[in-house]
């Protein structure tokens, strides 16, 4: 009875331990086709250091499209412009502080923008088969500072 049990535990132990890592579950996630669904932008006008200026616009009735594959993304969506580009990417996966624990952060790293990735309702597996991922992008000049929002679903 007692082998049964240790062999048990060992088959139990050898079958997780044999899973995908974090890393390979967010990429397998992240590539397929996505619908944007809602634009989130907050910009900021600087002058000599401080902000003179800010504006926070929500875009619900947006159009756009993010493609994912192993090593390229192509997207086009709509803000005050156009914005599109298609360029090669790695998802880079980090830890970072959270209160007590250290959690994932993953990144899109693009050839010419990075943005920051966040699965579904970001708990601990959320990486796994999402339907839902958020987009962050910030963007700085010298004068205007863009925080970008974007909330994509599977299609």
């Amino acid at each position: 009875m007692v082998f049964k049990i240790q062999l048990l535990l060992l088959v139990t132990i050898i079958l997780t331990a044999c899973g995908k890592s974090t890393q390979e579950c967010a990429e397998e996630s992240l590539i397929g086709e996505w619908r944007v669904t809602q634009i989130y932008e907050s910009r900021s006008i600087i002058e000599n250091g401080v902000q003179i200026d800010q504006s926070q616009t929500t875009y619900d009735n947006t159009s756009g499209h993010f493609s994912f594959t192993n090593d390229m993304m192509q997207y086009v969506y709509t803000t005050t412009t156009s914005i599109s580009s298609e360029q090669g990417y790695s998802l880079v996966t980090t830890k970072e502080n959270s209160g007590f624990t250290r959690v994932n952060v993953f990144t899109i790293k693009g050839d010419d923008e990075d943005f920051r990735v966040r699965f579904g309702d970001q708990t601990s597996d959320a990486h796994e088969d999402a339907e839902e991922i958020s987009l962050e992008q910030s963007l700085t000049s010298d004068t205007l500072m863009v925080d970008r929002y974007i909330d994509l679903v599977r299609e």
